[in-house]
């Protein structure tokens, strides 16, 4: 559905009758798709004035406030619904969500429990987030089963590659050798590359390998696992399916060799750059210190609002360390500043250029600082120094708080918000830890 033209469809409904509830509800539902979260929960609270605290609304009123990380607010609204019904599952799914954003882990896999013992494993969200509150613990032997049911809430392009590839069996690792196995390509650009590391693997396993890989990975890949003639690298779209073919989506290679974390593959680098692009020998030749920097994701990833650096903080951490030369890592369209560039900050990539030339980069830089995006795994990737600046409570991938390494890279430093919202204090510590090591 086009959410924008549902919003827009409720404009005349509106427009003759304001306090209309059903319209209001589509309104905000249409709203809160589009990640318009505040205006949303006006017009959920304008609801409420009119039909009264009914349940299915005040999670809605709840799970806003959740998207705009007001966690105490949300959860005062669960609570009360709980009061009401203890019983509800649908609430018990919302209040795991709360505890989860909290960091409090034990109780957000009692809540989500809570909703698994009455609806089961039929209700997506709420097992989806059940698998990554457990992968986030290293529970992986329970939570990979778990993350396979992950498909209704994956983004568009992960499930069309997921339909096409679905029309053929699954590959079942404990029986077949002899077949023609295709890997989609699901989610980021990341996350193809930190599953990169086991295309060597099952390349010795199966008869013929062919992977998908995003555009921009294309010539980096290729170039990286010719030595291995039954592995292909192909760019998304619809690989041609044979009876003896069989599928594995990328993120799931973790459960059909029940990997665990302290199993994971080439943690000191799998890919290289080879000295391409004319960046080689940079490091040789340099009188400065030189660091490779990534302040700012894809905007259209849903948590981008808070895994990306504000960026009148880089301009000032920047400026704070004028004895380092700092490179982007992506063209100066996709890591805007808002203000005038220091004369220590340096746009070597061009516009559409592959990563193959960010790779080069990296290689030839004394270390990498990214957000939580493909660049900081690409830098893993290379086992290039590479310090991750993580939110509060982040992504599954790198474990709990308290881990401050991961074993998926090796040459992988972890660096974490203590507060929601803090970037001024790692980016104090950033600047410290540079004085210390670079001079």
């Amino acid at each position: 559905m086009e959410w924008s033209s549902a919003a827009g469809r409720t404009d005349a409904t509106l427009l003759h009758n304001p306090q209309n509830p059903q319209a209001m509800l589509d309104r905000a539902v249409a709203l809160s798709q589009l990640n318009e979260w505040r205006p949303a929960i006006r017009l959920w609270e304008q609801v409420r004035r009119i039909i009264g605290d009914r349940p299915s609304l005040m999670r809605n009123i709840a799970r806003g406030h959740l998207r705009l990380r007001n966690e105490q607010t949300a959860l005062s609204i669960i609570d009360a619904l709980l009061v009401r019904d203890a019983d509800d599952p649908e609430t018990w799914a919302v209040r795991g969500v709360a505890m989860m954003q909290s960091g409090r882990l034990d109780e957000a896999l009692e809540a989500m429990r809570r909703c698994a013992a009455h609806r089961g494993l039929d209700h997506p969200e709420n097992t989806l987030n059940l698998s990554t509150t457990l992968l986030t613990l290293g529970r992986w032997d329970e939570g990979l089963p778990l993350y396979e049911r992950r498909w209704p809430h994956v983004d568009a392009s992960t499930a069309t590659i997921h339909r096409h590839l679905s029309t053929v069996p699954a590959w079942n690792p404990a029986t077949e050798t002899d077949i023609d196995l295709v890997i989609g390509a699901e989610q980021g650009i990341g996350d193809t590359i930190m599953m990169a590391r086991y295309l060597p693997v099952l390349a010795r396993r199966v008869r013929t390998v062919t992977a998908m890989a995003q555009p921009p990975l294309m010539a980096l890949f290729t170039r990286n696992f010719a030595p291995f003639s039954n592995l292909r690298v192909v760019p998304l779209g619809e690989v041609p399916l044979t009876d003896s073919s069989r599928y594995l989506m990328s993120m799931s290679i973790l459960h059909a060799l029940n990997v665990r974390p302290d199993r994971i593959v080439a943690p000191l680098g799998y890919l290289s750059a080879a000295a391409w692009a004319g960046h080689g020998g940079r490091r040789r030749s340099r009188s400065r210190p030189a660091v490779g920097i990534s302040w700012q994701g894809s905007p259209g990833h849903p948590d981008d609002d808070i895994r990306s650096l504000p960026p009148d903080l880089v301009l000032s951490f920047l400026k704070r360390s004028p004895h380092i030369d700092f490179y982007a890592l992506s063209p100066a369209s996709l890591l805007p500043l808002g203000g005038t560039a220091p004369s220590n900050l340096h746009f070597p990539v061009a516009e559409g250029e592959g990563l193959e030339v960010t790779a080069a980069l990296m290689e030839a830089m004394d270390l990498v600082i990214s957000i939580d995006s493909a660049p900081c795994h690409l830098a893993g990737a290379l086992g290039v120094p590479v310090w991750t600046l993580l939110r509060r409570h982040a992504d599954w991938r790198w474990g709990t708080s308290l881990a401050e390494d991961t074993p998926w890279y090796g040459s992988m430093a972890l660096m974490r918000q203590t507060t929601m919202g803090d970037w001024s204090t790692i980016l104090d510590r950033v600047t410290q830890e540079l004085r210390h090591r670079l001079g």
